[in-house]
């Protein structure tokens, strides 16, 4: 049952099990033949006597019943969530570990020595030349036309 429907089911019981507000209601007729009830009196209404709700007795142990489920529902998922968190952690910790075992030895000077010629060695090389475009036969006075 999702939280939604307990927190239904919760408003519908406490609205079963709370006693009835005693507020007047009034029954009224609109211009269009229709009925309206009110908390207000109105011209040509009349008052209307309704019962004091009594609580469904089984209602309180249900909710009580769904209540507990619940939280036994969310003990246990907050229990497997605690232990993927952990676990995660010490998966974490143990990958850790094992970059540390992993990673070489630091010495004082390089293991390499590429000496000077190095930054030529690496250098690229230049691009070759564009090849020339097509050489266009115009004679040197050429404007085109619009």
């Amino acid at each position: 049952m999702r939280r939604r429907d307990l927190l239904s089911l919760a408003v519908a019981a406490i609205g079963c099990v709370a006693p009835a507000h005693a507020d007047t209601i009034y029954r009224c007729t609109d211009g269009q033949r229709g009925v309206l009830y009110s908390n207000l009196p109105c011209p040509g209404g009349r008052t209307l006597d309704l019962p004091d709700a009594k609580p469904d007795p089984a209602a309180r142990e249900r909710l009580q019943r769904e209540i507990d489920a619940f939280e036994r529902r969310q003990a246990v998922r907050e229990a497997a969530q605690l232990r993927e968190r952990e676990s995660q952690a010490e998966r974490n910790r143990a990958a850790a570990r094992a970059a540390e075992q992993e990673q070489p030895a630091t010495y004082a000077e390089p293991i390499y020595s590429y000496g000077l010629w190095y930054p030529y060695a690496v250098r690229p090389s230049p691009r070759p030349p564009r090849p020339p475009g097509p050489r266009l036969n115009r004679p040197p006075s050429f404007v085109p036309v619009r």
